[in-house]
């Protein structure tokens, strides 16, 4: 807290941000809420002070081993209470540094300075320059439409599985310890390997201790939120009391991290409202991990029809409209939107064809939801949605 204070008491400018923006073109592309640089920045993307540190600082970040910390406003990017740097190696500099982390799972050569090994997931995507992939990169990998998909997790009721879950008269430093290490492990060095191996189109925005925040092509995220939570439950043995809620939001390349942060955030909270926690929240609904597989893998079969020319675009948009109405009837439990009910079957006995296997199956699944009581009409939406984005181009 030294940073903040004068020697007279607490220096209130310490945390305040100029306020000098004259027009649109002189607000920061990245944040949109500072003002840019005057000077030319790379790519002739205007960015503030701030977001130009953060951008060097991530670029740097996948290519370092250490973090190197001080207290002091010694080292190349200043922090309100000291600064840090990045290096590949430990030299003779780092010795007066007051900590270095050490992010590998590896012994540095130098023992001389306070290093701490903390393995961190730091995994993001690279061009073949070995620089970070922009988010407009990134999102052209997705198939369908090129958009992103923001992904946060975290286990439900850590705290009370902290206090209550360990066997009585067996709590102690040690073991809550282990336990706290033993989370940490699973989503800084298990989603580190899972990412690169398996993943590697996806940015680490942060992934450690309980909770992760993760940036990638839309389809790609939503089977890797179903990965993890796969593993997760075997991580923890299928204990029931360990539960994992996670919120899913698309969105363009271009938008604000910030806005794309509160929309997911949203989404998170939302999976956590619902009694039970243990859900993913996305496209409008909030799921049972069970469900939300399901619906993930019916999603995959009726874009995979609609590809394939057996289901018309005009269709599906039409199939989303029906699935929207019959959602509300649930909510609300209004008998007076089931009139959708006559127009779904006059459309899908007019306009869907039924003359090969493939258009009979389409055809019989999408006649199912004239049942209101069909026990997946929920579901509709979401996966009407996830098709549409799937076969979208551009």
């Amino acid at each position: 807290l030294t940073a903040l204070k004068t020697a007279t008491g607490w220096n209130t400018e310490a945390w305040k941000r100029p306020q000098t923006i004259s027009g649109d073109d002189d607000i920061c592309e990245s944040c949109k809420r500072r003002p840019a640089m005057e000077t030319p920045q790379e790519d002739n993307i205007p960015l503030c002070r701030q977001c130009r540190d953060d951008r060097a600082l991530g670029r740097s970040l996948v290519k370092r081993d250490f973090v190197v910390t001080s207290l002091q406003q010694d080292l190349r990017y200043p922090l309100p209470t000291g600064s840090i740097d990045l290096t590949a190696r430990i030299t003779e500099a780092e010795r007066s540094a007051h900590l270095v982390l050490n992010m590998t799972d590896h012994i540095p050569e130098r023992n001389d300075v306070p290093c701490v090994t903390l393995p961190r997931n730091t995994c993001v995507p690279l061009k073949d320059n070995d620089s970070v992939q922009e988010f407009e990169d990134i999102a052209a990998q997705a198939d369908g439409a090129p958009y992103l998909a923001y992904l946060k997790m975290d286990i439900d009721n850590l705290g009370f599985i902290f206090s209550h879950g360990l066997k009585a008269g067996g709590v102690n430093i040690s073991r809550l310890s282990t336990l706290s290490r033993l989370v940490d492990y699973f989503f800084a060095g298990y989603l580190r390997s899972l990412l690169e191996k398996e993943f590697p189109a996806t940015y680490t925005v942060f992934s450690g201790g309980d909770d992760l925040f993760l940036i990638g092509p839309w389809n790609s995220v939503f089977d890797l939120a179903l990965r993890i939570r796969q593993d997760f439950r075997r991580f923890t043995c299928d204990n029931p009391a360990w539960g994992l809620s996670a919120g899913i939001a698309l969105s363009k390349p271009k938008t604000p991290l910030t806005h794309g942060r509160a929309a997911v955030e949203q989404r998170l909270a939302a999976a956590k409202e619902v009694p039970g926690k243990d859900r993913v929240t996305s496209l409008g609904v909030t799921l049972p991990w069970p469900e939300f597989e399901q619906a993930l893998t019916q999603a995959k079969q009726l874009a995979a029809w609609t590809e394939q020319g057996i289901i018309g675009a005009s269709q599906l948009r039409r199939l989303y409209h029906y699935g929207q109405i019959l959602q509300r009837f649930q909510q609300t439990g209004n008998t007076g939107l089931l009139t959708v009910i006559p127009q779904m079957i006059y459309d899908f006995t007019r306009n869907w064809q039924d003359k090969s296997e493939d258009q009979r199956r389409a055809k019989q699944w999408a006649h199912a939801f004239t049942n209101p009581e069909h026990p997946q009409i929920h579901l509709l939406g979401f996966m009407t949605q996830y098709a549409i984005y799937k076969n979208r181009k551009g």
